[in-house]
């Protein structure tokens, strides 16, 4: 007998119980740099990559809010990354209705 009766993954090594919802593995990030992981995002979130002062900006955000450091799959650092590019749009929103009005 491999395991405990009570543990089915003992028993079954491969066994997927289906009360338990499949989490994203927050280790694996899909990319091999910081810039591609924030362009990543940026794309889903903007539309489009970010430019070398928007770049520099963002990371200078990030690390202020000591989110830098962190591992690139943790939720913490997925939202604070996600607030800052939705500044950075509404930033560009609201220059172009100052430029309008004048």
């Amino acid at each position: 007998m491999p395991d405990d009766i009570e543990n089915f993954e003992g028993m079954f090594p491969f066994y997927y119980d289906p009360r338990y919802d499949e989490e994203p593995n927050q280790f694996d990030t899909g990319m091999e740099t910081i810039n591609g992981i924030i362009n990543a995002k940026a794309e889903e979130i903007l539309g489009h990559r970010l430019t070398g002062e928007q770049m520099r900006y963002v990371k200078r955000q990030l690390g202020d809010l000591d989110c830098l450091q962190r591992n690139p799959g943790d939720p913490e650092f997925t939202n604070k990354l996600s607030e800052i590019l939705r500044q950075l749009t509404m930033a560009r929103k609201v220059a172009a209705n100052a430029c309008r009005l004048k």
